[in-house]
């Protein structure tokens, strides 16, 4: 990328003793390979003897070779602004800055790819809001890698990180291109996660539609929508055991009757109903008696079937709710907690 030369070492004037030492501290470390620390000797050297301004382009030289390219850059913008400067020196900050520049994008790319990579390793683990300082630390190593964020505010979004969620995802959304592949997504995501989320944390819960419905209405499991589906359980089942009881009470009744009637109406030896039963009263008595063990068997079943759907409502309603129904303008929607 750049050719690696001596510092230049011609001087206008000689120096002062203590600005001289600190020259040949500097001299020593480029020699060595130090180039850091020579870059900031000499930069050290320069702000003692501003007139030597190729102590300036030394220490830009030294911050090159160190690969600061931040650095780099700022010292020979700064000396190619300097009256006294040397045009030949000019010249050569003018051919390296392109190379400083582009080094320094390279190793943003580089250092951004590697924060990236933490990010996805970190959504892979569910640490949300870890992979989402990742990923705006990439962003801001490039911004105009407007995926790296996009995929802060999503991550989150996963991480119910509501307020940086919001603040990336529509920063993302203003500067992102029209036809930006993942605008829909960010979008999506904004809108959603007031629905996913609930005072910093997710919402554990699934939604199933039993009907088309108007989502904006849609009761979530443990919303009051399931409140109170143990106690109406309960009183469901205690009221169809008492149906189921009165129903076998008015069965039993009735068996009891069809039984006495069932021998008072047996037919004598002549084939003659006796007892003072006739025909006609004898079929209305039947059918009575049909009648009374038919609703007695009715209120049974509808009692038994009460009491096992007051039972599920019941045990579905200990502790955290895990059914809910609720309706909706369309329909209605059932939810429940797994």
């Amino acid at each position: 990328m750049f050719a690696i030369t001596a510092c230049p070492m011609a001087r206008a004037a000689p120096l002062s003793p203590t600005v001289q030492a600190v020259v040949t501290t500097a001299e020593k470390a480029f020699g060595a390979g130090q180039y850091d620390r020579a870059s900031e000797l000499f930069e050290q050297a320069y702000k003692a003897a501003a007139t030597e301004t190729t102590l300036l382009y030394n220490a830009a030289r030294a911050a090159q070779m160190a690969k600061q390219w931040d650095r780099s850059e700022a010292l020979y913008v700064q000396y190619q602004a300097l009256p006294n400067r040397d045009p030949k020196y000019v010249d050569k900050a003018t051919q390296y800055l392109p190379d400083v520049r582009a080094a320094r994008q390279a190793q943003r790319v580089d250092e951004a790819k590697a924060k990236a990579k933490d990010g996805d390793q970190y959504q892979k683990e569910k640490r949300y809001r870890e992979a989402s300082a990742a990923y705006r630390d990439a962003w801001r190593l490039i911004p105009e890698q407007l995926e790296y964020l996009f995929r802060a505010g999503a991550a989150a979004a996963l991480g119910c990180d509501e307020a940086v969620a919001r603040q990336y995802l529509t920063d993302y959304l203003q500067k992102a291109a029209t036809d930006a592949p993942d605008r829909i997504e960010a979008q999506a995501r904004l809108d959603g996660i007031a629905k996913t989320c609930k005072d910093g944390h997710p919402i554990s819960q699934s939604e199933v539609v039993v009907r088309k419905v108007d989502e904006t209405v849609v009761r979530r499991t443990g919303d009051t929508a399931s409140d109170g589906t143990g106690s109406i359980g309960l009183w469901v089942a205690v009221g169809g055991g008492v149906a189921a009881l009165a129903g076998g009470v008015i069965y039993g009744i009735g068996a009891a009757n069809r039984a006495d009637f069932e021998a008072s109406t047996k037919k004598d030896a002549n084939g003659l109903i006796g007892n003072g039963w006739t025909v006609e009263t004898a079929k209305a008595r039947a059918t009575e008696i049909g009648n009374q063990q038919t609703l007695g068997a009715v209120v049974a079943g509808v009692g038994v079937a009460a009491g096992v759907a007051g039972g599920v409502l019941w045990w579905l309603g200990k502790g955290d709710s895990k059914v809910a129904v609720a309706p909706t303008p369309a329909g209605a929607v059932l939810a429940w907690r797994f």
